[in-house]
């Protein structure tokens, strides 16, 4: 350990490195070309450049090249912008050219969007593994300024400061509580990496970053640097005319991390046309990793109140997972036995517990995990033993030993329009086996479901899941699955200032002696997008969608553009049947999609379509459609809790 009165020493020698290293990557070049900029630190500020960082314990300065990008702790939320300096200049002697060009440059565009990060989440931590954590230091940056990763910023407009001034940022202790370690810990690169990407993922974070600081041989500093969400926002889907939702929240109430929302639903089909919902969740109830929510929703004759709780597997070192959903639900349904509506009123709980056992100093893991769901019916009409399952009084009890491998790589430009993604890779295998107490018969339940997903750094990304499951009943299998599942998405490949991916998603399911009312469509984001009609329906489908998006350099106040086409096919068909003899539906357009990181709301989508076979209740073949999207996520390879397969 060096002693603390040679730390003066190491400070001066660490900036007499960085002086001859960018002195030779200067007399390297043309010295010409470049020029430099001069950095004063005081004690207690850092600078950050490229991979390296450096912590002064004591005043200092020294001379940076201006082609290297840094952020220090004073220009964080202030720094010039040479690259648009001159831009700027050529536009104003045009006024139609100033016009367009400061329609479509954003002056806070960060160079580091442009560029895919395509490297294992823990790798930058490597080189300080087993090192003491001395302290702990937060950096909170507003909404609307400087970026995480930042090396041109320029003042906001009176419109972003407007903004800024209205939000209230998270506070510290929120942050604090999220991590997973604390002051005198050994480093562990992966707990780091972990914990970087489960701040990110908060859904009033907007971007985060744990930067290792050393201040020692042994000894190092975390710098956590976080840039929240505006946090109040509203959303909005319109299928129609006459039918839709809006939403307003807060993401982030009085900065404790806290969602607050309202909904507002209408139909005009329906005969009660008005209907509203209230929701309150914490993303971390105390400190606890506790995912907490309470809703109320009343909608055309529905109404519904729920409570849950879910602590998940945070990370591979995370021992317990465990949760709760309890709903009482009071609505009325048309029955092919009543002559009108029937009142239902019935009540739903869920529990569950599981245990993860890590397999040496590895990142793959066994779970075993229990579950057990009552669904309680108080009221409700005559009904057989094949259908309306939810309707029916059981008791469910569900068991699963999984085996879960799961790493992250972080990227740029997948889901998203610029904020750093966190895609998995891994492994995961699932048993379950259960036991079904119906008041119509006993019955056992079994399901297994492998998925597999990798970056292939010349290819792209590429993720394949098979399961199958279903109920055994005197020896007849019923309520069965199979699902057969694979996603694609290519590299980026540059198209001038543009950028490109490709997406392609191959779907089956074949739902084996079904209930009489289960059924599985085509529609919209379960199968041809635009497409709306619960009239083509099935017990089997097979999907192909493509889409490539096309992400624009572009910002116009903050929103920022990518522009996709589409091709959607489908088929549908019942069990037993040869699905290819069916008809293909299909539909192919074009869209547009714009998004401001900054806020919290909503992808905004327009799309066109021209769609060649349609149901009766379609007179056009051409449909137009704008909605809010939500922010997809891929599947993950963690185990939370034993599961029945989806069937939609």
């Amino acid at each position: 350990m060096i002693p603390n009165n040679h730390s003066g020493l190491i400070s001066t020698l660490f900036v007499l490195i960085i002086s001859i290293g960018t002195s030779c990557a200067i007399y390297g070049k043309n010295i010409s070309n470049y020029k430099s900029d001069t950095i004063s630190l005081k004690a207690g500020e850092f600078i950050i450049y490229q991979d390296s960082s450096y912590y002064a314990t004591h005043d200092t300065s020294f001379v940076v090249p201006d082609y290297l990008s840094y952020v220090t702790t004073n220009d964080m939320n202030q720094k010039t912008a040479q690259t648009y300096d001159s831009l700027f200049n050529w536009a104003e002697k045009k006024p139609l050219r100033n016009n367009l060009i400061r329609l479509i440059v954003n002056k806070n565009a960060s160079s580091s969007e442009q560029v895919a990060i395509n490297a294992p989440s823990d790798k930058r931590y490597m080189p300080y593994s087993g090192m003491i954590i001395r302290n702990i230091r937060i950096a909170k940056l507003d909404p609307f300024g400087a970026r995480i990763n930042d090396t041109i910023f320029m003042e906001g407009t009176n419109l972003e400061k407007i903004l800024n001034s209205t939000h209230t940022k998270t506070r510290d202790k929120v942050l604090i509580k999220s991590l997973l370690f604390k002051r005198g810990d050994r480093l562990n690169p992966r707990i780091i990496a972990d914990n970087e990407r489960i701040i990110r993922n908060l859904p009033f974070i907007q971007d985060a970053k744990l930067i290792v600081i050393p201040v020692s041989e042994n000894s190092v500093d975390i710098l956590l640097i976080s840039k929240d969400q505006y946090s109040i926002g509203f959303g909005f889907n319109a299928n129609s005319l006459i039918a839709g939702s809006f939403d307003l929240f807060d993401q982030n109430f009085l900065g404790i991390g806290h969602r607050i929302s309202a909904e507002l639903i209408y139909d005009y089909n329906q005969s009660t046309q008005w209907g509203y919902g209230f929701s309150y969740s914490s993303q971390n109830l105390f400190g606890s990793f506790i995912k907490s929510e309470i809703k109320y929703r009343t909608t055309f004759n529905t109404e519904i109140i729920g409570i849950s709780a879910v602590h998940p597997f945070l990370t591979p070192d995370t021992k317990y997972s465990y949760g709760f959903t309890n709903e009482a639900i009071d609505t009325k349904e048309n029955f092919d036995t009543a002559l009108s509506p029937y009142s239902l009123r019935y009540y739903y709980q869920d529990y569950w517990l599981g245990r993860s056992f890590k397999l040496s100093n590895t990142d793959s893991r066994i779970i075993i995990a229990g579950r057990f769901i009552n669904n309680h019916v108080h009221e409700r009409p005559d009904i057989t033993e094949n259908d309306y399952h939810h309707l029916q009084k059981y008791e469910l009890y569900l068991g699963s030993i999984a085996f879960s491998k799961e790493n992250f790589y972080k990227m740029h430009l997948i889901y998203n329009f610029g904020k750093t993604e966190d895609i998995p890779f891994g492994t995961l295998i699932e048993l379950t086996g259960g036991w079904e107490s119906n008041e119509f018969t006993d019955r056992f339940y079994s399901g297994l479901k492998i998925s597999n997903g990798k970056v292939y750094p010349h290819l792209g990304y590429l993720y394949m899941k098979v399961a199958i499951g279903g109920f055994f009943n005197n020896e007849l299998f019923n309520r069965g699955i199979v699902n057969i599942n694979t996603n694609y998405f290519s590299n980026l490949i540059p198209l001038r200032r543009f950028q490109l991916r490709q997406f392609i998603n191959f779907n089956y399911i074949n739902g084996i002696s079904r209930y009489s009312d289960e059924h599985i469509y085509i529609r919209n984001n379960n199968g041809i997008r635009g497409l709306w009609t619960h009239q083509i329906l099935g017990t089997q489908r097979v999907l192909l969608n493509f889409e490539t998006v096309i992400f624009s350099p572009y910002y116009l106040h903050g929103f920022r553009f990518t522009f996709y086409t589409f091709a959607d096919l489908g088929m549908i068909g019942e069990q037993g049947e040869n699905i290819i003899n069916n008809d293909i539906y299909s539909g192919f357009g074009i869209g547009l999609r714009l998004r401001n990181e900054n806020m919290s709301f909503k992808t905004i989508q327009f799309r066109i379509g021209y769609y060649p076979i349609l149901p009766a209740d379609y007179a056009n073949h051409i449909l137009f459609d704008i909605a809010g999207e939500k922010y997809y996520r891929p599947s993950r390879f963690d185990f939370s809790r034993p599961e029945l397969l989806d069937y939609k």
